[in-house]
């Protein structure tokens, strides 16, 4: 098997409620946060990990009846069949000699999108004024104890507008349809059943994808 040609659908993320994705906590410092954000080292700004977004594919894909069977133990699929669209796109895991080849999906880190940061700026914030800290109260359940020990996290406010790209890496054995159809309803499931990040039992990770699946920028090997 050979990568005959790359497939690129870029887009936008939205989100639609806040969002948590987490970096190391800095509670020991005066004033830090228990649960920040990551951010860009350089500028500060908010950003999610593509590895993040992938991981949370991958186990949506894994939670469905077809892969019941396949995944125990919470360990990702590794059959490396050709056949399994996991495998295919997202790599067969500790398989040192699967039979479906590299893994076809390359999901890039999401950054803050141009135009969004450039409306911000003419209403006078900047990417920092997207960031909120929302607080909680550990709530003890024994009543004779008395419940105690705030607690923050960083969030990423909803409305904000994330550039998203995502890869195909397309084999000379590929069916070309599968793989786009496999990530439009990879995606789709983020938005339906998921989300991102942490929380999300909490009403935090909900987002919105618009992605012209369309016109992908191609480039052939």
């Amino acid at each position: 098997m050979a990568v005959k040609k790359y497939l690129v659908f870029n887009g936008t993320m939205t989100t639609e409620s806040d969002l948590h994705v987490g970096a190391s906590p800095d509670g020991d410092k005066i004033g830090g946060c228990d649960n920040p954000i990551l951010r860009n080292k350089l500028t500060g700004e908010p950003f999610i990990p593509g590895s993040s977004l992938k991981g949370v594919m991958r186990f949506l894909k894994e939670t469905t009846p077809a892969y019941k069977d396949k995944v125990s133990n919470g360990e990702p699929c590794s059959c490396g069949q050709p056949n399994c669209i996991v495998c295919k796109m997202f790599g067969s895991h500790k398989n040192k000699k699967p039979n479906s080849g590299l893994p076809r999906l390359i999901v890039s880190d999401l950054t803050i999108n141009k135009k969004f940061k450039e409306r911000l700026i003419a209403s006078g914030m900047s990417p920092s004024d997207i960031v909120d800290i929302r607080t909680s109260n550990k709530v003890t359940r024994n009543p004779a104890i008395e419940s105690r020990g705030l607690r923050n996290m960083e969030v990423i406010s909803a409305g904000t507008v994330f550039d998203c790209s995502f890869k195909l890496r397309v084999q000379d054995t590929d069916n070309e349809t599968e793989l786009v159809n496999a990530l439009k309803s990879l995606v789709t499931a983020v938005e339906v059943n998921s989300g991102i990040g942490s929380k999300l039992t909490s009403g935090c990770g909900k987002v919105k994808f618009d992605i012209n699946y369309d016109k992908p920028e191609t480039y052939t090997i």
